[in-house]
């Protein structure tokens, strides 16, 4: 039987979670917690899910990353591939090699008074921050 509890417990900890708080959003009795985290029983995957799922965690990164570190969340300027036209509208990819990447990320830049062109819809989530605006 792997032993998982460790790992669960300081990922609990990371997320400033007690048993109890966990147990209400996951679904899953505080003392099947409790014995997952002490490596009394093995739980089953649905039972994993639940609870990763309420730490904002996956199966994947949880069984892997939290044994190898999962990479580092920075990546330098030669690590983020151009996928558009620098001179008037760049988008570099950031994490195209993260082994956990499940969405594309992007850093845009926009050269003054440049155009998006035609408003597109596709069916995808996205996220975004603006680190600096403004107009000359």
């Amino acid at each position: 039987m792997a032993k998982i509890g460790n790992d669960l417990k300081a990922l609990r900890l990371r997320r400033q979670l007690s048993m109890r708080e966990l147990a209400i959003r996951s679904g899953v009795s505080h003392t099947t917690i409790s014995m997952i985290e002490r490596d009394a029983i093995s739980p089953t995957i649905d039972t994993m899910q639940a609870i990763l799922d309420a730490l904002g965690s996956r199966l994947a990164e949880f069984l892997g990353g939290l044994r190898d570190g999962g990479g580092s969340p920075f990546y330098p300027a030669a690590e983020l591939p151009e996928i558009g036209n620098p001179d008037k509208i760049s988008y570099r990819l950031i994490g195209l090699n993260h082994p956990y990447r499940s969405f594309q990320f992007l850093k845009e830049t926009y050269a003054p008074a440049a155009d998006t062109g035609e408003m597109l819809s596709h069916v995808a989530q996205e996220a975004g921050l603006s680190c600096r605006a403004g107009s000359r």
